[in-house]
């Protein structure tokens, strides 16, 4: 999940990551959901509700204990990404995220955090897609890694 740049990036990791992580039909694939993949989705959500429970209303549906939810933002401060964060962390979520500067309020939920310590929001939005492309290609190369 992200907003802006970062919503992209998070959509070109999810068609990456289904894609090209796991190539071997006979292996247990991982599932991956960018949830900000639906636009009409999101509006009527921000409409009908809020933008600050964008995520956090589609993750109340979507969650278990076992899936771990990734952020990817520069700033790490935007509220509907602390506000899905406050939500997962009170039912015990995984939380990793990617963000910039000093790493934001989301940092502070993070089981593991990636900070690009840079406050030029292109080259932050860079370094989190090389990210997760080398997460993508570690998969990609370990088969191992899955079950079968």
């Amino acid at each position: 999940m992200g907003n802006g740049g970062s919503a992209g990036t998070s959509n070109r990791f999810m068609c990456n990551w289904v894609g090209n992580a796991e190539q071997d039909p006979a292996l247990h694939r991982f599932r991956g959901l960018s949830v900000y993949d639906n636009i009409e989705k999101i509006t009527a959500l921000g409409n009908d509700f809020s933008f600050e429970d964008i995520f956090r209303f589609q993750l109340g549906n979507l969650m278990t204990d076992s899936n771990v939810r990734i952020a990817v933002s520069a700033s790490g401060n935007s509220p509907d990404l602390v506000r899905t964060f406050e939500f997962a962390a009170q039912m015990h979520a995984h939380i990793s995220t990617l963000s910039g500067f000093e790493g934001g309020k989301i940092k502070a939920f993070a089981e593991s955090a990636f900070v690009v310590c840079r406050e030029s929001y292109e080259q932050i939005e860079n370094v989190h897609l090389n990210i997760l492309h080398m997460l993508t290609c570690y998969f990609k190369t370990h088969p191992e890694c899955f079950e079968k």
